[in-house]
């Protein structure tokens, strides 16, 4: 499901927002919930694939919220709304993919909307994470535990492994053990059913040895990249 935040918005521009996201996603065939904020702090927490943010009602705030994004290195995707361009400079980043006017919101916003929705089709998203940047899963009790590249910091979120195995059909993610998924892009080694990444060791169950050893060559051979198993 697709996650929208809207923060800054009154109940006119907020009722517009809704018709626009509604038509984008009806014709995406997208299932999609929008969670709409009066205050920008109650939106720290939690996880977006898109936000909507009034850069001109949240002003200074807005900006702070797009950099802590940044900073937690989640893949959300930001359009702001303004009436002037005056806030522009700081708005921008590799998150933020448009910058609407007010007087031109239903046809520029619907367009940023069709261009969000292209981006994400290609990536998987997880916890607000593009699947590239996660280097491995675990499991604790009945939560899978994330570590993204870039950050010591690890999120979780309530989901089995297996699960997150049919979501990441198709990326560099593979099931590796009963209880870890390792993205093969971050991979050192691989020997006698260890995963060596960086300073971290991961266990490989020993009947899926040879077809994790195999998956291995392959991606290397397919990047071109010279590491051995």
């Amino acid at each position: 499901k697709m996650i929208i935040g809207m923060c800054g918005y009154d109940k006119v521009i907020e009722n517009k927002l809704n018709g626009i996201c509604e038509r984008v996603f009806v014709k995406h065939d997208m299932d999609y919930q929008i969670k709409s904020f009066d205050e920008v702090l109650r939106l720290y927490d939690l996880e977006y694939n898109i936000m909507v943010l009034d850069i001109y009602r949240l002003g200074m705030n807005g900006i702070k919220l797009k950099e802590q994004h940044q900073l937690n290195m989640t893949d959300t995707l930001i359009i702001f709304i303004a009436n002037t361009d005056e806030l522009m400079g700081e708005a921008f980043d590799r998150n933020v993919i448009g910058f609407v006017n007010k007087d031109d919101l239903e046809n520029d916003l619907e367009i940023c909307l069709h261009e969000a929705v292209r981006i994400l089709k290609e990536k998987v998203i997880i916890c607000g994470h593009d699947s590239e940047n996660i280097i491995y899963m675990t499991c604790e009790g009945s939560d899978c535990v994330i570590k993204v590249k870039g950050t010591d910091k690890k999120c979780s979120l309530r989901c089995s492994l297996k699960k997150m195995e049919e979501m990441l059909r198709g990326t560099s993610l593979v099931k590796v053990h009963k209880s870890f998924i390792v993205n093969l892009k971050y991979v050192d080694s691989i020997d006698d059913g260890v995963i060596t990444i960086g300073d971290e060791k991961i266990p490989v169950s020993v009947r899926k040895r040879k077809d994790v050893e195999n998956k291995y060559r392959l991606y290397c051979d397919k990047n071109n990249i010279n590491k051995s198993t």
